[in-house]
């Protein structure tokens, strides 16, 4: 199957709060990547009976995406992030902050 049909259909977006620390770091050794930012985002949502559930996301950025995640956000600060699931985790590819 051709991977790039359906690497499209890999989106997702979320907004929620940011409830770990923004942990910043470099990546040593590696052609693809110079710096990474990762955090714990809680989101909830509420269903049809009218009560809420709440997902807890490990959420990562790379690069310059990392840099200005870092420089913009701290635990407690609320975000909206357009992203791709990737093992079990989601790559940050855009953010916006509420």
């Amino acid at each position: 199957m051709d991977e790039k049909l359906f690497e499209n259909m890999n989106v997702c977006f979320l907004e929620g709060k940011i409830v770990s620390e923004v942990n910043f770091d470099f990546v040593y050794n590696s052609k693809r990547h110079t710096a990474i930012v990762d955090f714990i985002l809680e989101s909830t949502s509420e269903n049809s009976s009218r009560s809420y559930a709440v997902a807890y996301n490990k959420v990562y950025a790379y690069d310059g995406l990392a840099d200005k995640l870092y420089e913009q956000f701290e635990q407690g600060g609320h975000i909206a992030i357009r992203g791709r699931v990737e093992k079990s985790r989601i790559r940050i590819t855009d953010f916006f902050p509420l």
